[in-house]
């Protein structure tokens, strides 16, 4: 009862500073719109520039930092436990549902990291034609792919 309880606070809480960074889109209640999510090194270039440049806009309009401030001001009692799916699954829609805000056809795409657990370094998802290298040397800033200089 008591872990049901903190999971409706945490809830309650990342809902709370989302509104306070970006427009909280309502969920359907109907399961009428089922995104299906692809491996994003399978999608064309012209559907990879059009999810990039929804995370650019993303980015410029300052959604991307407020998720990853939710994300971090709770990720310890997201993490770890069995809240992890449940809240993880809610983050990623409105994730989502914000992109479709930018273009109406995104769907998030998915990273198979475990094609290449074994030598990440070798995945083109961590390149410059995608979310960027493993960083400078010195400060590991990103200066390459989607992210780049982004901080």
């Amino acid at each position: 009862m008591l872990k049901c309880l903190y999971f409706v606070v945490f809830i309650l809480v990342g809902n709370a500073v989302a509104r306070s960074v970006f427009p909280v889109p309502r969920l359907s209640t109907a399961c009428s719109q089922i995104s299906v999510r692809r491996d994003i090194t399978k999608l064309s270039p012209g559907e990879l520039e059009r999810f990039f440049e929804a995370a650019r806009e993303m980015h410029r309009r300052g959604w991307l930092d407020g998720f990853s401030s939710m994300h971090d001001h709770i990720s310890r009692q997201i993490h770890g436990n069995e809240n992890f799916f449940g809240w993880h699954r809610r983050f990623v829609k409105h994730f989502e549902l914000l992109m479709q805000q930018i273009d109406p056809g995104i769907v998030i795409p998915y990273w198979n990291w475990g094609a290449r657990w074994q030598n990440p370094l070798t995945d083109p998802v961590l390149t410059k034609d995608f979310f960027g290298g493993t960083g400078r040397p010195g400060d590991n800033c990103v200066m390459d792919g989607v992210e780049g200089r982004w901080g």
